[in-house]
């Protein structure tokens, strides 16, 4: 008789070990199944040293960052070194990735309005009087990074005769301490050709100027005041995540706000949309925004905030973790209750159900997963117990399985730039996740039990495969009746095995090593025969 085995894959905990499908794995700990051969995967590699320990970190194209909680980034959709940055219980940022600086993305607003008085009056002629026209004024700040704020109040109005110039005395005139304003602009009331009354710019001045005399004729009325919306972000605002056409998005409780179009210090409020739930987490896939809530998840669409539309899809799966959410290039990846959601479009998928049923995967306590991805594998650390665990959900396989790893993560950071997945485990060291550098990790694989109609010996066993590095490991010890029969330490050759009949068989094979096939038979001329 001959039993080959030329397909591996990873756990199925939903299924007993009886029953598992041939080629799929009662215990898979550092395997790699994209070949579909049986691989070690490479162990980790130095990466970084953090100036402090990391709770969350980025790995942004080579710079590092730490945090104290739970953050997300988007890249400028104006300029490629400035990240701008939420973190959980902290005030949104902006952050100059080549010099380290950190600034408030909130840009602050003048709180008090100029004063206007009149400076020259024309003379007027009764016969043919002057125009009266009322002016109101308004001034903005403007960062070093031509971010301009929301305007001040207006002054009072004052109806001047045509051809007046006038004091305005710049009231709030100081830079605020700490921000980055080195600029005022001047904005005048007026009424443009086609009809439109607001505020026009007429004048930018340095920060500390008092006092600027206005004259209509040498600094006419130009161009519309941009910011008259430009609220600043939330102080509460988390979870940013960059959209197609220059827009970010970002949310604070149930509330779903948007920046201006590649303005990524404006948040208005006109833009925002709400959820019925408290929203967990965003992520992009397409032309999607995915939001996810502590109850249904919805999508987002449009080109422009002001014509986003958001949907509620109709299915009860909240996510349990925000930090479980995970881009997996083809949908966005989240832990709830039923198993590992995938959401690309209106129609989310459980993509877990043949691996886990609902009490393997609460077994895992989803909601304390932290994720990251790596090479179409969901990898993710969790706390069944007091110790923290990582793992892998392995999709890349004809069979989806689940994979243990010998890795201790506490958080993870994928670097778009380079394609690599970082983790942290709670120390300032960083390591890069299965490192293409590194050597070659010890496997552990266990077959699922294969079973016979009637008892049988097996006599002989081949495994072809190869060492994956000078000196390292294999063994494979062959089960039968659940009692170990034999082990062999031997690759590419026929070897011998005990003598004895048994219903039940099962392979377990470990060490830094690659196989492509195990063939077990009655005697060698079966093996040379089977070719």
């Amino acid at each position: 008789m001959l039993y080959r085995l030329t397909q591996f894959a990873g756990e199925i905990p939903r299924r007993d070990p009886d029953l598992l499908p041939k080629g799929a794995a009662e215990v898979a700990e550092n395997c790699d199944f994209a070949s579909g051969a049986l691989r070690s995967m490479y162990s980790s590699a130095a990466a970084t040293i953090l100036g402090s320990a990391a709770d969350d970190f980025i790995a942004y194209d080579g710079a590092w960052f730490a945090y104290d909680d739970h953050t997300t980034y988007a890249p400028g959709p104006v300029d490629d070194n400035r990240l701008y940055i939420t973190t959980v219980g902290k005030s949104p940022k902006l952050r100059e990735v080549d010099s380290a600086t950190v600034h408030d993305l909130a840009i602050p607003t003048p709180t008090a309005a100029p004063l206007v008085t009149v400076n020259t009056e024309p003379v007027d002629d009764p016969d043919d009087p002057l125009p009266v026209e009322t002016v109101l004024f308004a001034t903005t700040w403007v960062t070093d990074l031509d971010e301009e704020s929301l305007p001040s109040p207006t002054s009072e109005p004052l109806d001047i005769l045509e051809g007046t110039t006038l004091n305005v005395s710049i009231v709030d005139n100081a830079a605020p301490s700490g921000t980055r304003v080195n600029r005022i602009r001047v904005y005048r009331s007026a009424t443009s050709a086609t009809g439109t009354t607001g505020l026009y710019f007429v004048k930018e001045l340095s920060v500390g100027t008092p006092l600027y005399v206005h004259d209509i004729e040498t600094d006419p009325t130009q161009e519309l005041i941009p910011s008259a919306d430009y609220d600043p972000p939330v102080a509460t605002l988390e979870g940013i995540v960059p959209m197609p056409n220059g827009m970010m998005a970002a949310f604070s409780g149930r509330s779903l706000y948007f920046c201006e179009p590649y303005i990524p210090h404006a948040w208005p409020r006109k833009y925002a949309l709400r959820t019925e739930y408290d929203i967990v987490g965003l992520g992009v896939s397409g032309n999607f925004l995915i939001i996810m809530t502590e109850g249904t998840p919805y999508i987002a669409q449009g080109s422009h905030p002001d014509n986003v539309i958001l949907e509620r899809l109709d299915v009860n799966l909240p996510c349990l973790s925000k930090r479980g959410i995970v881009d997996m290039g083809l949908g966005v990846a989240y832990p709830s209750h039923d198993g590992l959601v995938l959401v690309s479009g209106p129609n989310p998928q459980v993509i877990t159900r043949d691996i886990f049923d609902r009490r393997e995967w609460r077994a895992l306590k989803p909601e304390t997963f932290r994720a990251g991805f790596y090479d179409g594998r969901y990898v993710f650390s969790y706390t069944p117990g007091a110790t923290r665990i990582t793992s892998m959900i392995d999709l890349t396989g004809e069979i989806p399985g689940f994979v243990r790893t010998d890795v201790a993560a506490t958080s993870f950071a994928y670097d778009l730039v380079s394609g690599k997945l970082f983790y942290s485990d709670g120390t300032t060291a960083i390591r890069e996740y299965a490192s293409l550098s590194a050597a070659p990790a010890d496997l552990e694989w266990k077959s699922n039990v294969i079973h016979l109609p009637v008892p049988q010996s097996f006599g002989v066993v081949r495994v072809d495969g190869e060492q994956l590095a000078p000196g390292s490991s294999f063994s494979m010890t062959i089960y039968a009746d659940g009692a170990a029969r034999t082990t062999i330490t031997s690759l590419n050759q026929i070897e011998r095995l005990a003598s004895g009949y048994a219903e039940k068989w099962q392979i377990e094979i470990t060490g830094a090593v690659k196989v492509t096939r195990v063939s077990l038979a009655g005697g060698p001329s079966e093996l040379m025969g089977a070719g």
